[in-house]
């Protein structure tokens, strides 16, 4: 599920015709800014 939660991340990004946001919104439990409390948590692996 990370993976397309990730895959859905990169396509909000990039801009191209009919994009469809309602379709790429990533899951924000899987797709997040990095911070360093995210590594020390285990939330980034290593």
């Amino acid at each position: 599920m990370a993976r397309l939660s990730v895959i859905k991340d990169l396509l909000t990004r990039l801009q191209y015709a009919n994009k469809d946001t309602e379709l790429i919104r990533p899951d924000p439990e899987n797709v997040f800014p990095y911070a360093e409390a995210h590594l020390l948590s285990g939330g980034i692996a290593k």
